[in-house]
């Protein structure tokens, strides 16, 4: 397409497509409402996962569908985490024969969802809505080799959380989302200040935990 818009929807599409990325953008007109969550916009990605690309082949048809997990659960990277999910709900599973290993995903997070937008015929800005493999200075970088970037603001907006009742144009904005289904904690850093030395209960609890530095 001619206009800046879509040159930036062009060149993200080459660079990143197929990808850990998924582009929102304004819905055309023939697009359902019930794709778009009333709110004008419209999420689209492009898998590079062999079982997802061969179905999409198949159907010849773009494909509209949810995520395979329920709703505020932890995204699955193998089809034996869907079955553990969803093994009693009426859904089809879509596996390899092969070894196991063939069938994780190369990025173990969600898809980083960037969001772009017209201000006026001449500005745009792009709005990373969820982190994932593509942050924004790749982002960045992608329009600046097109040279796009100066008629685009990148941004992330990754740290504000809404209520689960608000229409959202990409998913994991809500206050509750990807929880685990097991205890988890967050050792503040004032825990550890106040606490240098650890007791024998923490260092027992401690060796039977999964810690997360981020």
């Amino acid at each position: 397409e001619s206009s800046l818009e879509g040159k930036a929807l062009r060149c993200l599409c080459d660079k990143f497509w197929p990808g850990p990325l998924t582009l929102v953008a304004r819905a055309a007109p023939h697009v359902p409402d019930l794709l778009m969550a009333n709110t004008g916009f419209v999420a689209c990605r492009s898998p590079q996962h062999p079982i997802s690309i061969a179905l999409i082949n198949a159907a010849q048809v773009p494909i509209a569908a949810p995520s395979a997990n329920k709703f505020g659960h932890v995204s699955p990277t193998r089809a034996s985490h869907v079955w553990d999910d969803l093994k009693y709900e009426d859904v089809w599973i879509v596996d390899t024969d092969e070894k196991e290993t063939a069938s994780i995903c190369s990025v173990g997070v969600e898809s980083s969802v960037a969001k772009i937008e017209m201000l006026d015929n001449m500005t745009g800005r792009i709005t990373l809505l969820r982190q994932g493999a593509v942050c924004v200075t790749d982002i960045q970088n992608c329009l600046n080799q097109a040279g796009l970037a100066p008629s685009f603001v990148v941004e992330a907006k990754t740290k504000k959380a809404t209520n689960e009742t608000v229409a959202h144009v990409a998913p994991g904005q809500t206050i509750r989302h990807y929880s685990p289904d097991i205890p988890s904690f967050i050792l503040s850093e004032a825990y550890c200040k106040e606490s240098p030395e650890l007791s024998p209960d923490d260092v027992d609890f401690l060796s039977k935990t999964v810690i997360i530095d981020f």
